[in-house]
């Protein structure tokens, strides 16, 4: 800490050489002499032979009268720790921010440091330049706007993180005008990495910026750089996840998570980097069934849209090419080769006929050829060429392939086929044998009515065994295959018709089908035909979605193959619900690394703003008591000092608690440029409800809007005077500000940690109350009428399972609840008809039996929303304003409740109720 320490008037420290004259002044003066009250006749008996007096000061006491008068000579400089740097510069201030996908976990601390170097600006009286780094739309030219500093902490609150890459080439376009302003100062808030494509690197744009002016880099060194999530490959049924970093410098590990398109956590997986290394991979074992669900994968905690990857229809559901000979006839399907392959496939693929030379320039990256002879050399090249690129390629055989001299196959074949059924045939059709366990379909059940008819062989040779995928019973190849560079080449022995066996017929046809079909590479702008689609669905820097895609133009994703996300075109989905193409920070390869900053000529400051401590306050206190002691110590030596008399007792205890009173005063000073702080004043100065957030866009904004409904609501019906609801984030803020919080459950709710569990069971047991919403009363039909194995109420009961909530019971009809404001005994939110849970009354630690936590699941803050004009925002169903106006009574009642207690459930209000009721 003292390379920290500094000195707000450090001219105050030169007091220090006088203390040699201060050390002669109070050695030359004697203590008072001590007074003694004494008869005669004991004074003289106690007399000692020796003459003795007292020319100085001990020792002791000279040390600690300097020691007093050092400590006020430096408390006056006004010593602290982590005191905010001071410039004497009086030109403009540039502030740097770097705002692209990399800031995004370090986003707090930039934007605090921003704070306060504008604090530090305003008592400077200084212009102020403000330059966001994310990359500009296209025909956007980098300007200058001078601001003072009041302007400028306005203008920060609009800097956000980009869902795209920061664009240090902006510095570069405005140092024409930096040339221009007056012994400027530069304050860079770095986020510490390099991952443009093109851009000049940033140690030169900045080297170059401090020729102008001093530079201030804000950086920490253990800044936490964003994982970057890779384009996932598909290999032999897994998904490999490729993850990188900007240093390898030490080994980190953590888990990635896969999540469904409602949100569902689908898996969770390790990941771990080795010192040293810059990437690791995840493997990822999912059933079909949940692989084409996959919406995202991403890194569990983080704060960047690079660490998720998402999943379009592409990836969900891959194209196959069909290349068979002859158009399909309708009227004959079942003697088409085609006919059993698509209706296979076609509930797992998207599949598309055409020419074999058709389907390569369209680089499918599987396809599926029938039973074909021979091909052309340069044909046959340009598919072998194909197949090594990473595409597979399944073959049937037939009468051409058997008859036929062709390369194209995994195995050597023999001319012919061999017939297992005929009446010159001394065998009978062959079942299949088990699978091969280093085969794919290792896994299969093979029934035991599939026989083999007809087939091709192949020659033994030593490899065969080892290509073999499916075999018959008597040991023969039924699938062979043969890796050739990224790509697999699969060939069938039979047709794909059951001419030559009844495979085709049965269920394991398709599931050998889909297996290879998930081998194929995915080739996601190499396979998307020539296709301009809207923004749909964009991500922010945090990788949050948003429906806000204004002056985002459509984009055209063949023309773009090789697109990062920009202003232009930033992460997310484009398109439409039924069908949408992702962009994603890990589509494509690009440097990233770690920035050198120490080559760069400029100051470095950390990034993180350490609190301000203030040494003055110790230093006067520690002296003040030093004077004390000084004084008992001067009492002692006169003999005045009588430690059991009341009056000396009187004296120390008002001193200690002098000292306890400004120790008190000078630690229990409030900073109010702490955000947390600044929470806990908009939460307490007025009433306020309170929301928790879920990460959701959508849900968060309908939770915000039907609090503010029901807060307006509340103001025009009831004595309550709330203001705008507030956001609650479990593991950052305070809960014991609100009277009841509104929880939405979503199915992918993040794992709360032990220290936020603490925090809401806390809540609870200090009388708060907690209305758990899971929002799908409209889905019950999907779960045969039982919510529980719904995905939300799910997450419910794990989220529930560590808070210790008493025993839950359904809503009595004479429940407090129910005439709290209002009476009434349905509660409808946006759907009606689903049960209110609540804890037990009395079971609890809640104040006045008030129940701590309430369940349902009719979605009432849709129901409360209402926009800027007042108006609702969401239908509710099965609709009317009757059920509206219900869904808001329930809000009024429920805020009574949780304020009021249960004071209605006195029989002195039964009169008065059942008059109302008569009425």
């Amino acid at each position: 800490m003292l390379p920290a320490l500094s000195f707000a008037y450090p001219w105050f420290l030169g007091l220090l050489f006088l203390l040699p004259l201060l050390y002669w002044l109070i050695k030359i003066t004697p203590p008072k002499p001590k007074t003694v009250i004494f008869p005669t006749i004991g004074f003289l008996l106690r007399l000692q032979k020796r003459e003795e007096s007292t020319a100085s000061l001990p020792w002791w006491l000279l040390l600690l009268r300097l020691s007093i008068a050092a400590l006020i000579i430096i408390a006056l400089s006004g010593p602290q720790i982590y005191a905010p740097k001071r410039d004497k510069a009086t030109g403009p201030a540039v502030i740097l921010v770097d705002n692209g996908w990399a800031s995004g976990p370090n986003w707090e601390k930039i934007k605090t440091r921003a704070n306060q170097i504008l604090d530090r600006l305003k008592t400077q009286n200084r212009l102020v330049y403000l330059v966001p780094l994310a990359g500009l739309q296209s025909g956007q030219i980098p300007t200058l706007t001078a601001l003072n500093p009041q302007q400028a902490v306005k203008n920060i609150l609009n800097i956000k993180p980009r869902a795209w890459q920061t664009d240090r080439a902006q510095i570069t376009a405005l140092m024409p005008d930096f040339q221009n302003l007056k012994n400027p100062s530069f304050f860079w808030l770095s986020d510490g990495v390099e991952s443009h494509t093109s851009a000049p690197a940033a140690e030169k744009i900045f080297t170059k910026l401090a020729t102008l002016g001093p530079v201030t880099i804000f950086s920490d060194t253990d800044r936490k750089s964003p994982l970057v999530v890779g384009y996932p490959e598909y290999a032999n049924g897994d998904i490999t996840v490729p993850i990188r970093r900007a240093q390898g410098d030490e080994e980190v590990a953590g888990n990635i998570l896969v999540k469904s398109t409602n949100g569902q956590i689908l898996a969770q997986r390790p990941y771990r980097f080795d010192t040293g290394s810059q990437t690791t991979e995840v493997r990822l074992t999912l059933p079909l069934d949940l692989q084409r669900n996959i919406r995202s994968v991403e890194i569990q905690g983080s704060k960047s849209t690079a660490s998720k990857f998402i999943f379009d229809d592409r990836s969900r559901r891959r194209s196959i090419g069909l290349a068979f000979e002859g158009a399909s006839d309708t009227a004959q399907a079942l003697l088409s080769e085609s006919h059993y392959v698509e209706k296979a496939l076609s509930p797992y693929f998207a599949l598309q006929r055409g020419t074999l030379a058709e389907l390569l320039a369209a680089d499918f990256s599987t396809i599926i050829l029938g039973d074909s002879g021979s091909f052309p050399i340069e044909d046959e090249q340009r598919i072998t060429n194909w197949i090594k690129n990473g595409g597979t390629l399944i073959r049937f055989a037939g009468p051409k392939l058997a008859n036929s001299k062709t390369s194209l196959v995994p195995v050597k074949l023999r001319a012919g086929s061999r017939s297992l059924d005929g009446s010159i045939s001394w065998t009978k059709p062959t079942p299949l044998g088990k699978m091969p366990a280093s085969s794919p379909f290792s896994a299969l059940a093979v029934p035991p009515d599939i026989k083999i008819k007809k087939q091709v062989l192949a020659y033994p040779a030593p490899d065969l065994s080892r290509k073999t995928w499916a075999i018959l019973s008597d040991g023969t190849p039924l699938v062979t295959v043969d890796r050739q560079g990224k790509g697999t080449l699969v060939l069938f022995h039979v047709t794909a018709t059951p001419k030559w066996s009844n495979l085709p017929l049965s269920g394991l046809f398709v599931e050998m089908l889909r297996e290879i079909g998930q081998m194929g590479r995915t080739a996601p702008t190499n396979s998307t035909p020539e296709l301009t689609l809207p923004a749909f669905k964009l991500m922010d820097g945090f990788g949050q979605f948003s429906e806000n895609t204004a002056q985002i133009s459509p984009l055209n994703f063949r023309a773009s193959a090789n697109l990062a996300p920009n202003a232009d075109h930033p992460a997310g989905f484009y398109g439409t619900n039924a069908y949408s193409v992702a962009l994603n920070i890990g589509d494509i390869a690009f440097p990233y690394r770690q920035l050198q900053l120490s080559d760069i000529p400029a100051t470095r400051e950390p990034l993180t703003v350490k609190p301000q401590i203030l040494l003055q306050p110790v230093l006067l206190l520690l002296a003040f008591l030093l004077v004390l002691l000084d004084l008992f110590l001067i009492l002692y030596l006169q003999g005045r000092l009588h430690p059991v008399s009341s009056r000396n007792r009187t004296i120390l205890a008002l001193s200690l608690a002098i000292a306890a009173g400004l120790l008190a005063t000078t630690y229990a000073k409030p900073s109010l440029a702490n955000s947390d702080d600044q929470y806990a004043l908009e939460a307490t100065l007025q009433t306020r409800l309170g929301y928790v957030v879920s990460g959701i866009p959508d849900i968060d904004r309908i939770s915000a809007a039907g609090l503010t409904g029901l807060s307006s609501a509340l103001s025009r019906r009831t004595a309550i005077e709330t203001v705008t609801p507030l956001p609650i984030r479990i593991e950052d803020n305070d809960l014991i500000f609100f009277p009841f919080i509104y929880w939405p459950i979503t199915p992918g709710f993040p794992p709360l940690s032990n220290q936020a569990i603490g925090k809401v069971h806390n809540y609870l047991s200090k009388g708060g109350t907690i209305l758990f919403d899971t929002r799908n009363q409209n889905k019950i039909s999907q779960y045969g009428g039982d919510l529980s194995r719904s995905p939300e109420n799910i997450r419910l009961q794990q989220l529930v399972a560590r808070l210790q909530v008493p025993q839950l019971a359904p809503l009595p009809p004479d429940h407090v609840l129910t005439r709290a404001f209002y009476l009434m005994q349905s509660f409808p939110g946006r759907y009606t008809g689903g049960n209110i849970w609540l804890s037990q009354p009395g079971s609890d630690n809640g104040n006045d039996d008030v129940s701590s936590v309430i369940i349902g699941s009719n979605d009432w803050a849709a129901a409360w929303a209402i926009d800027a004009a007042g108006k609702p925002i969401k239908a509710v169903v099965p609709g009317g304003p009757r059920q509206r106006e219900f869904a808001l009574r329930f809000g009024i009642n429920l805020t009574m409740y949780t304020l009021t207690g249960n004071y209605k459930a006195d029989q002195v209000h039964i009169p008065t109720i059942l008059k109302r009721l008569n009425q």
